[in-house]
């Protein structure tokens, strides 16, 4: 979804009604915009918008999730001598530098 992300919250800062919302008006003005086109070719936009909006709200959270995963594999497969490195893989992924 394109927007103005100056005057916009983060994804982590709305409310689900904010989020669903902003889906909302992305499928609205995909809609608007494309209501004289075949209606398959409005589906398309529909759907890219959507998407874009999916992506924008819950990209972040997904990634973060991903970095989680990553770090408690890593934290899996340590050697019982290397247990002691679990924290600072865990606050490596809790920092973003993981």
């Amino acid at each position: 979804m394109t927007s103005d992300s100056s005057n916009t919250p983060d994804s982590s800062e709305k409310s689900k009604e904010e989020l669903y919302l902003d889906i909302a008006k992305a499928c609205l003005a995909a809609i608007n915009q494309h209501a004289n086109e075949s209606p398959q070719k409005a589906y398309e936009k529909v759907y890219t918008a959507i998407d874009e909006a999916m992506q924008a709200q819950y990209g972040p959270m997904i990634k973060a999730h991903e970095k989680g995963q990553r770090a408690l594999e890593a934290i899996a497969q340590l050697a019982p001598e290397d247990f002691d490195k679990a924290p600072d893989i865990a606050q490596a992924a809790l920092q973003g530098t993981h």
